[in-house]
């Protein structure tokens, strides 16, 4: 690396760091003074209120610089070089014999060290912490969270909601399962007066255990329900293990699905993508799949950003440097509404192919890089 390389490659990251910590200390600052009256309200933590806005701030700060990392790298980017040019410094390095597309390697290199922390942070910190993201001031010690929509098993057409849910223990007052078609016509709805959540053991899957369950639905003789591959509900009359008025529901859904529903794959990994991809396709949502295509492409995605804004920040003259600010902006929004539109109409269906609905864009952007390495060049 040349004495040019590490001069350009600090300046870069001397403005990344400005502009993140002035960027995430004025979310944090704003967050906290709308919302400082419920941080106090949170039981036994008043004595201790550096360590709750640690806990509370910190994943959320992971998660701002995930999504940030890309528009921050183009700000600090255009910044960097467009200091160097009013500062005529430009001049001085292309009468050195270096041409401008020489400065692009370092910046280019720095923007790679951000895009892999960046994809390292997604997919290794923030999963760590999905929890407390889902979570709001009002909720963050509530440990019974209020259940108003039905959430969907994905692999088995399962819908089930109560009306509150212990996070603690695990425990549901009034379950209520919906039973699909495929799996039984004859029993549509099983309800009880509380559930308990259990996790996979060499007995039985995970799924959730009803109690009190109200007779009236189902009638004495239910047998098990299955949906032709396995069983799905296990009633008392052919399982000894559950008594009189129990039902077993094997379901993939957890309390905190239940509690959080989707919130929670925001924030997932990509190999967790991936598995859940391995559900039957009728239950498996296209937008889901989407997602997974939409983690594949994203670093590749905004790295072509790079590749198509700084030429047109460096191709302006000192004079007009308000230009390639406009013109950074222009193709952040640009990308991102037609990352937004493909998206869309992919999950609508307009789109029939899941894999072009996130690849699209990517498509769209190559062809503009030629053209805008020779725009910088005249």
């Amino acid at each position: 690396m040349t004495l040019v390389d590490r001069y350009v490659f600090w300046l870069f990251a001397k403005v990344f760091a400005i502009c993140f910590a002035s960027i995430a200390g004025l979310f944090v600052v704003i967050h906290l003074f709308t919302n400082f009256d419920d941080l106090l309200r949170i039981p036994d933590r008043n004595s201790e209120l550096p360590g709750l806005l640690a806990s509370f701030y910190g994943p959320r700060l992971l998660d701002f610089f995930d999504r940030s990392a890309c528009v921050l790298t183009l700000i600090a980017a255009s910044f960097a070089l467009a200091m160097m040019q009013r500062n005529r410094e430009l001049i001085a390095i292309e009468s050195a014999g270096i041409c401008r597309q020489r400065l692009l390697r370092p910046v280019l290199a720095a923007a790679l060290i951000v895009g892999a922390i960046a994809v390292w942070n997604r997919e290794n910190w923030i999963p760590q912490y999905r929890e407390q993201l889902v979570r709001t001031v009002q909720t963050w010690k509530d440990d019974k969270q209020k259940l108003t929509y039905f959430q969907k098993d994905h692999r088995t057409g399962l819908l089930i909601k109560g009306n509150s849910l212990d996070l603690k223990n695990n425990v549901m007052e009034d379950p209520i399962v919906q039973i699909p078609l495929h799996v039984s016509r004859s029993v549509n709805r099983i309800a009880g007066r509380s559930g308990i959540f259990f996790p996979a053991s060499p007995e039985r899957a995970a799924g959730l255990l009803v109690q009190q369950m109200d007779d009236m639905k189902l009638g004495r003789d239910a047998l098990d329900l299955s949906d032709g591959e396995r069983t799905i509900v296990y009633f008392p009359e052919n399982n000894a293990w559950l008594q009189s008025g129990q039902c077993y529901v094997v379901t993939s859904l957890t309390a905190e699905d239940l509690a959080f529903g989707e919130r929670l794959s925001e924030y997932a990994s990509l190999s967790e993508l991936v598995q859940g991809s391995s559900r039957p396709a009728q239950w498996y949502s296209r937008g889901a799949r989407i997602a997974i295509h939409n983690r594949l492409v994203r670093p590749l995605l905004e790295f072509a950003l790079l590749v198509i804004a700084l030429p047109l920040v460096l191709s302006q003259s000192e004079n007009h440097l308000w230009r390639a600010v406009l013109a950074a902006l222009s193709v952040i929004i640009g990308c991102q509404g037609l990352v937004y539109l493909t998206t869309t109409l992919g999950t609508m269906g307009w789109i029939p192919s899941a894999a072009l609905a996130a690849w699209f864009p990517l498509f769209v952007m190559l062809p503009l890089t030629p053209w805008t390495l020779r725009l910088m060049r005249k």
